[in-house]
């Protein structure tokens, strides 16, 4: 796993123009705060993306001030988004890679209105599908299955009232998608 220096004083200084952020590897002696005022010298960032050992410096006030970010367009979190992380900044979103549970679903994607793009990453089948279907203007959906799971007519039924025009799914390494239950004239 690397590390690198931390670089985010110098961003909050040097980089008024940045317009995406991508930190996937831990920043030595970083905090949140040092995050935020970074974020905060950005006003023409329009992707951001965090992920690994870096996802600690992501915390409320982060997730406020991402929400205020007009430009902010694509949205990644390398982590499982809970009920407290729930902020307006997925209104705006055309692109958002999400680790959701189920509960955190049913209040986040009726909010995504404006999201066209979603790449999800899912440990459970329940009724996510469901939620994605709140999504009008969806056409493109990624799934990345985490466990082994049974991908059935029960699963898919969120899906069948929508415009989608790209599907793709995924399992992760060990798990398996067990779509036999499925026949071409359901």
């Amino acid at each position: 796993h690397g590390r690198v220096s931390n670089i985010l004083p110098l961003l909050a200084t040097q980089t008024p123009c940045l317009k995406e952020l991508n930190i996937g590897i831990k920043i030595e002696n970083a905090t949140s705060v040092q995050l935020l005022r970074a974020l905060q010298a950005c006003p023409l960032l329009e992707i951001f993306k965090v992920a690994g050992e870096s996802m600690s410096l992501v915390d409320p006030a982060v997730f406020a001030h991402l929400a205020l970010v007009a430009r902010l367009s694509e949205f990644e979190l390398g982590a499982e988004i809970g009920h407290l992380l729930l902020e307006p900044i997925f209104d705006h979103l055309a692109t958002a890679y999400l680790h959701v549970n189920p509960s955190a679903a049913k209040l986040l994607f009726p909010r995504m209105k404006a999201t066209e793009a979603m790449s999800l990453h899912i440990s459970e089948p329940s009724d996510i599908l469901t939620w994605v279907a709140e999504m009008p203007r969806l056409v493109t959906l990624e799934l990345q299955c985490m466990r082994s799971m049974p991908l059935n007519r029960h699963v898919l039924a969120g899906l069948q009232n929508m415009n989608l025009q790209r599907f793709k799914i995924n399992a992760a390494a060990g798990a398996a998608i067990d779509g036999s239950e499925i026949q071409a004239d359901q």
